[in-house]
């Protein structure tokens, strides 16, 4: 006797939940792939902040240390005194600095140059850490064209007191293009005028120069 078995319809039982765990194993292949990618990702990105941070915080080290070296190379300082026909002004300037100085002891004006290492050519175009000059010029004179200069916005005029004696401190364009700080005082029949001409040193213009400034009005 023949008997046929029609199965159409009729879905094998194990065939679903095998369905459900291959997609469900596929699901977590894909997020932890998915994941990984991701912290490596994040791994990459951390360890760039890291590198960048690390590198910031070396050069602001090197920086510092440069800094320090130089200043500490500055010391002891060393004095230049002018003659005495022109006020014996004294300026103690950084050991790292060269001076050039011209002076007439008869007439008693002076023109004095300072640079770190080596003095430039007088008749450089560039900027001088520090200039001084005793001449015959009339104070109020000197005076009057910088102050007319702060009429027009181009310097700051205020009046300054050192060894006794009044004068004033510019500072702006003191100098053609050059910015910096000046100080003036009459000394006797002359005109003293202490500047920097450029503001890479008016750390040292304020603390080792006016500090330590003296001369014979």
């Amino acid at each position: 006797m023949r008997i046929n078995l029609d199965q159409r319809g009729v879905a094998d039982p194990l065939l679903i939940p095998l369905v459900i765990a291959v997609v469900f194993l596929l699901g977590v292949a894909g997020f932890a792939a998915w994941s990984y990618t991701s912290y490596v990702d994040a791994q990459k990105v951390e360890q760039a902040e890291i590198d960048e941070a690390v590198e910031a915080a070396e050069t602001k080290l090197t920086s510092e240390l440069e800094a320090a070296f130089v200043e500490r190379e500055k010391k002891p300082t060393r004095t230049y005194t002018s003659p005495q026909s022109s006020g014996s002004v004294k300026l103690v300037y950084p050991k790292t600095w060269s001076v050039y100085s011209q002076e007439d002891a008869q007439d008693g004006t002076v023109e004095t140059f300072m640079h770190p290492n080596y003095v430039r050519d007088i008749g450089s175009d560039e900027p001088v850490a520090l200039k001084m000059s005793v001449t015959s010029k009339d104070y109020p004179g000197e005076v009057e064209d910088y102050q007319s200069k702060a009429e027009k916005g181009e310097v700051r005029v205020k009046a300054l007191t050192i060894a006794g004696t009044t004068g004033v401190r510019v500072d702006g364009n003191i100098v053609d293009d050059f910015d910096g700080s000046m100080v003036i005082f009459q000394v006797r029949d002359k005109t003293l005028k202490i500047w920097t001409e450029n503001n890479s040193y008016i750390k040292d213009f304020n603390d080792i120069i006016l500090k330590n400034l003296t001369f014979s009005p």
